[in-house]
């Protein structure tokens, strides 16, 4: 056995409860005697578990680390750095989070895989880990046994089938910005909406997932106005994937759309520059609004927007936070955190 599969093998008896909070563990000779391999390897493997903060040693003993009541803790924040929303949300947690007297890292959540997570939980003990929840996450890599006491929480959404448990949640209501943003065009006398994102988010528009997307649809056909679906895809902050003479086509047809729904603040801004472009006159008659408030809202022609309240939802993360580190069994719950209109 390696000496990685050593500590694979200590931190998943530790999660299992063989070690708790505050017990010594076996010498590294019974331990290898144990396992079957090298004292040398054990003892290894204790002390890179004692580098990441997983263990501790005193007199030349090995044991769990025991928290204390004011014990900074250390989180781990996972979210995408190349997305602007979620940046600022990256930005303003580390923020909050280090005046609360915490440890924090922040890893890229694009294309991160599980065991890149995993590699990251054996460099330091997380006591915190803090995610987007969404599919991209290598969710496997949170049943690795490095993660086995770390606590969870879900922020922005959590759009997975699969639940897990002790997972506490502090979530964007994107449900209702959905609704908001059906409210908002209906008040504007539209029946007619283009509906622009990216392909994977177009092709849930149906599916009732708690997206701003499937929220609108839901509303906005049961107060009986119709849409149109238009793929834009993104690549380096510039769209891959626009058909231009299908959105002339559209936009010249009989039953034109009002009105234009961006799945995302950039989607609408793509389709107007791409209008903007070809036909100049034919952006004036779409009545734009986006999704999440961000610069691309404010680029050109400002348009109407859902904001997320970022700021807010960051106040409400580190608060959990520094509940957690107060009461570590406290029972999780799923905090929904309402959205407003900005009309430009």
């Amino acid at each position: 056995m390696r000496v990685g599969g050593v500590a694979e093998r200590l931190l998943k008896e530790m999660a299992g409860g063989r070690w708790p909070r505050g017990a010594v563990l076996p010498g590294a000779e019974a331990l290898a005697r144990e396992m079957q391999v090298k004292t040398a390897e054990v003892e290894t493997a204790l002390s890179q578990l004692q580098a990441s903060g997983h263990l501790n040693v005193r007199d030349h003993e090995w044991y769990t680390p025991t928290p204390g009541l004011g014990e900074p803790l250390s989180v781990l924040i996972c979210i995408e750095l190349r997305t602007h929303v979620y940046q600022e949300t990256a930005d303003l947690l580390v923020a909050g989070l280090q005046r609360a007297g915490m440890q924090v890292d922040v890893v890229d959540l694009q294309g991160l895989t599980p065991g890149e997570l995993a590699a990251q939980g054996l460099r330091r003990r997380y006591d915190v880990v803090l995610m987007r929840g969404c599919r991209a996450f290598p969710w496997p890599a949170l049943k690795h046994p490095v993660f086995g006491r770390s606590r969870c929480v879900a922020v922005l959404d959590y759009d997975i089938a699969e639940r897990l448990p002790q997972l506490h949640q502090v979530l964007i209501d994107h449900a209702l910005g959905g609704r908001l943003v059906a409210e908002f065009l209906e008040e504007r006398g539209h029946r007619e909406v283009l509906v622009a994102g990216p392909g994977e988010l177009l092709a849930q528009l149906r599916v009732n997932n708690g997206s701003c997307g499937s929220a609108f649809i839901r509303a906005w056909e049961g107060s009986g106005g119709s849409w149109l679906p238009f793929r834009v895809e993104w690549r380096q902050d510039k769209p891959h994937l626009l058909d231009t003479a299908a959105l002339l086509q559209v936009m010249e047809g009989e039953s034109a759309p009002t009105a234009l729904f961006g799945l995302r603040d950039a989607d609408t801004w793509a389709v107007r520059e791409a209008l903007g472009t070809s036909r100049p006159e034919l952006v004036e008659r779409l009545d734009p609004i986006g999704y999440g408030n961000t610069p691309w809202g404010l680029k050109g022609s400002r348009f109407s927007t859902v904001d997320w309240r970022v700021p807010r939802l960051v106040e409400s993360v580190c608060e959990l936070i520094v509940t957690l580190q107060r009461h570590p069994n406290l029972e999780p719950k799923v905090h929904y955190l309402p959205p407003n209109l900005v009309r430009r």
